[in-house]
């Protein structure tokens, strides 16, 4: 394989590109090669790049050589036709020195694949799902807020608070067997002789360096990539979604005077999800899961249904979110849509009402929570497919950090009180 190409994923849909300037025969015959079926536009500079968004963009060596006055425009223009999954191939990292800091600045560089000594560079969007992207400026993870944290663990046993400013955390135990858990890029930096002996994971965001007395570990159960949406008010929210996910929501338009969206009570929501012909052990855990987030977080569970308008018609679809509004958020929780309602563009619908509430209550940040990653199940392909129509930043976990702290001393007295040295 050409090495520079060793970044696109076998997977990869790419159905245009876009040659920029004078472009190695090599790069040509790669690309022609990998994707033959690609429609391929060939232009002399930035002047005269289509105005559409495509999937690949080869940038080559122009006639006039990017400048220091002229890089910003030139990145810009190459931002707005690189299609958000996209990729930018910089062929020549030499001639286009100007133009990298700049690049830099907006996209995501991509590492070189293994032995590749080409000296291109390649590039994709922030939130296209590269690890150790940049997060949004004010996005944090939900679970690095005290006040959630706090609501989710005051109706257990086994759960606790743990941390302090700015690295809050839970601690918990099965039996004997004590852990401890923090999200964030900002070093957890506790008394780790305290408290009883336990594992402590740490799960950074952007961060990849391995700061001293932790190491990674693949022996834990860690999500891969989660994905949300980034609410701009001055921007109509449905512009970042996916043609597919317009067309279904202007079909909803024209249907919904016939139809009601509702905030239904948690046991008709509840009846509802039972009538699905999901997994029977599924149903009984997310319905536990449910009624216990509806305990712990009261009125920042929110549910929303759809049903045909009429006395007595049942709900047919139904959302579940909870909101976190220390953090300016609300994050799926759980979904479901009837065989009966598959014929109607009721998913679409669902998200649609949940980004208008959303901006009601003048949230920034939709978490639309995991989302399907090499090694995970096939089974959740289908419904990340569905989510990633939304405007989604994809963000990508490095592997967790762990480390080990406490006292064996503390392990046996708090086991013997039943009660967290936290």
């Amino acid at each position: 394989m050409f090495r520079p190409l060793a970044n696109l994923p076998a997977s990869a849909n790419v159905s245009e590109a876009v040659f920029v300037g004078e472009i190695p025969a090599r790069w040509e015959q790669a690309v022609l090669k990998r994707f033959p079926k690609a429609s391929i536009e060939r232009v002399s500079d930035v002047k005269h790049l289509p105005g559409r968004a495509v999937d690949v963009v080869v940038f080559g060596v122009t006639p006039e050589p990017v400048t220091a006055s002229d890089a910003e425009k030139t990145a810009s223009a190459v931002m707005r036709c690189l299609e958000r999954s996209g990729y930018l191939f910089v062929t020549d990292t030499h001639a286009a020195a100007e133009l990298l800091p700049v690049l830099h600045k907006g996209l995501s560089r991509q590492r070189a694949a293994r032995f590749d000594s080409s000296g291109a560079a390649t590039y994709r969007h922030l939130g296209a799902g590269t690890l150790g992207d940049r997060l949004p400026e004010g996005y944090r993870v939900f679970y690095q807020n005290k006040a959630y944290l706090e609501r989710d663990v005051a109706p257990t046993k086994n759960f606790f608070l743990t941390g302090k400013e700015p690295t809050w955390g839970s601690r918990w135990h099965y039996g004997p067997m004590w852990f401890e858990k923090y999200y964030g890029d900002d070093e957890p930096m506790l008394d780790w002789s305290e408290g009883p002996k336990r594992l402590v994971m740490w799960q950074t965001l952007s961060r990849l360096d391995v700061p001293k007395g932790w190491r990674k570990t693949r022996f834990t159960n860690h999500t891969k990539q989660t994905g949300f949406t980034v609410l701009d008010p001055s921007v109509p929210y449905e512009r970042t979604w996916s043609s597919h996910a317009r067309r279904h929501r202007a079909k909803w338009e024209k249907i919904k005077e016939d139809w009601e969206v509702f905030e239904p009570e948690l046991e008709p929501f509840i009846a509802a999800y039972k009538d699905t012909k999901f997994d029977p052990v599924l149903k009984f855990l997310f319905i536990d899961m449910l009624r216990e987030k509806v305990i712990a977080h009261g009125k920042h569970m929110r549910l929303f249904a759809i049903r045909k308008k009429g006395d007595g018609n049942p709900i047919i679809a139904g959302f579940a979110a909870s909101d976190i509004p220390e953090e300016k958020q609300s994050k799926h929780f759980m979904s479901f849509i009837h065989q009966s309602a598959k014929q109607y563009p009721v998913g679409t619908a669902l998200m649609d009402e949940w980004f208008r509430y959303a901006l009601d209550k003048g949230y920034r940040f939709l978490d639309f929570g995991v989302f399907w990653a090499p090694g995970d199940p096939p089974s959740w392909k289908g419904f990340s497919k569905f989510k990633a129509q939304f405007g989604i930043f994809f963000l990508k976990y490095p592997l967790p950090l762990v480390r080990t702290a406490g006292s064996w001393r503390e392990l046996l007295r708090s086991h013997k009180k039943k009660t967290p040295a936290a």
